[in-house]
């Protein structure tokens, strides 16, 4: 895997986990009852006998977090069998988070061939439905010719869509593709605009991004002090190659730059991150 998948991966999958136990409720059969029955649930609670019974009552958010569960082994035997069919049941309702996990549970392998060809379909539904998960993942599957015929074009407007959400993903993935001028003509200063937007929801490759972009005056004049800052929070976040980038500079940067990028550091406060809806 390409390492921008790499970087977003990580962040994807975080958003996801923390999307589906605190969605908002959505009125189809079964959500209110599981909004009213959850509120207050610890992550221990969310088991496959407590979910179980509203997702058999309709309930499309605790179908996919069934599906989760199954797919996953948590507190159950992985069974991805039992994973699709509750992704199934959630996605045939057209709920974009279930189709965005169907089509990444073929993704992985799961139903041969009919499986496969499913996925980019899946992906292109809960992307045009707005999930910003599936447009981040949809716009890498053009950027990189998988699932998809390669079309960076393609890739950026998708990337765009999720970041029009304040989507860091998207934010992040639109920030490369202008720094870059990959499918679209290179606008460094539009691209560290979009990357400084996703750091500040506290996104780690964001964060290294827009760091190593302010050290090096890509989209901007030179700031040793911001950059380095940026670069600090972003080790702190692991992002990779962070560390490594500080730990140089560190050893070259004038001790009081260092000293004032750490008081800068010691003081942001991460605006909070937009969660896909659903």
């Amino acid at each position: 895997m390409p390492r921008r998948a790499k970087l977003l991966a990580a962040a994807l999958l975080a958003s996801l986990l923390a999307a589906l136990p605190a969605a908002a409720e959505t009125g189809a059969a079964g959500d209110q009852d599981f909004a009213t029955a959850s509120r207050g649930w610890t992550a221990s609670d969310y088991t496959v006998e407590r979910i179980t019974p509203f997702a058999e009552r309709g309930s499309v958010r605790a179908q996919t977090m069934l599906g989760y569960l199954f797919q996953r082994g948590t507190g159950v035997a992985a069974n991805p069998e039992r994973a699709a069919f509750w992704f199934g049941r959630a996605a045939v309702a057209n709920y974009h988070p279930a189709e965005y996990a169907l089509a990444n549970l073929y993704l992985g392998g799961y139903g041969g061939q009919a499986g496969h060809n499913q996925i980019l379909p899946l992906m292109r539904r809960a992307a045009e439905g707005g999930y910003p998960l599936a447009q981040v993942d949809l716009g890498l599957m053009y950027a990189e010719g998988r699932e998809a015929p390669r079309d960076p074009a393609a890739a950026v407007e998708w990337f765009r869509k999720a970041a029009d959400q304040d989507f860091a993903s998207g934010e992040y993935a639109l920030a490369l593709a202008l720094i870059e001028g990959r499918g679209v003509p290179p606008n460094p200063e539009q691209g560290l605009s979009w990357a400084l937007k996703a750091a500040e929801q506290d996104h780690g490759p964001a964060q290294y991004l827009a760091g190593v972009s302010l050290l090096r005056g890509i989209g901007t004049k030179p700031d040793p002090v911001a950059g380095t800052a940026w670069l600090i929070l972003a080790a702190k976040n692991n992002a990779p190659g962070a560390g490594e980038a500080l730990h140089a500079l560190d050893q070259k940067a004038p001790p009081e730059v260092f000293r004032a990028a750490m008081d800068k550091a010691s003081t942001f406060r991460p605006r909070p991150q937009q969660k896909p809806p659903g």
